[in-house]
């Protein structure tokens, strides 16, 4: 079983990712798996930094199909527990370094 945790980030950091998936995760099951084998995906490198060097990692490039294409190439190698999609984004609402857990995407 694979779960998907979507975040879109301004500027943040990994400690506080971590933080807020902790935060939501109401039972043992999402702590155990983010402790055995989590694969963070970004679209560019320059999102993770080295925040993330010592995790295991996935950068798709841009763009929906570059994301399928490499993850769909990264879990025919690989069976990660949970992956937890990152990505920077601008906000007027938002202050900077705040973790934002999205519910509804509009292309």
């Amino acid at each position: 079983m694979v779960i998907f945790l979507v975040f879109l980030l301004y500027c943040s950091l990994r400690d506080n990712i971590l933080n807020t998936i902790k935060l939501i995760s109401t039972d043992n099951m999402l702590k155990k798996l983010l402790k055995q084998n989590p694969l963070y995906v970004f679209a560019l490198e320059m999102e993770s930094g080295d925040t993330f060097k010592s995790e295991h990692l996935l950068h798709t490039g841009l763009g929906k199909v570059n994301a399928a294409y490499y993850l769909t190439k990264q879990l025919s190698k690989d069976k990660p527990t949970i992956i937890v999609n990152l990505g920077s984004v601008g906000s007027n609402k938002y202050p900077q370094g705040t973790v934002v857990c999205c519910s509804q995407f509009i292309q």
